[in-house]
């Protein structure tokens, strides 16, 4: 999976281990989804107010996503 930011917008590499993801129950694809949705954010609701539709989205928030170090942990 390859997601391409736009143009000014940071870069994270993932190099993740699938012999140990397996060994802990993970799929790769599990694991890059979510942190897809850590950092870009994911759709995973909608709120309806009289006749408009407002999308509910999870990311973490600001703080966590600046610090790298912390969410490879």
């Amino acid at each position: 999976m390859q997601v391409k930011s736009p143009p000014g917008e940071p870069r994270i590499a993932v190099r993740l281990r699938p012999e140990q993801l397996t060994d802990l129950g993970f799929r790769p694809v599990e694991v890059l989804d979510a942190v897809q949705t850590a950092f870009q954010g994911s759709v995973v609701a909608q709120v309806y107010r009289e006749n408009q539709v407002c999308d509910v989205a999870v990311m973490l928030d600001p703080a966590a996503r600046q610090d790298l170090a912390a969410s490879a942990r």
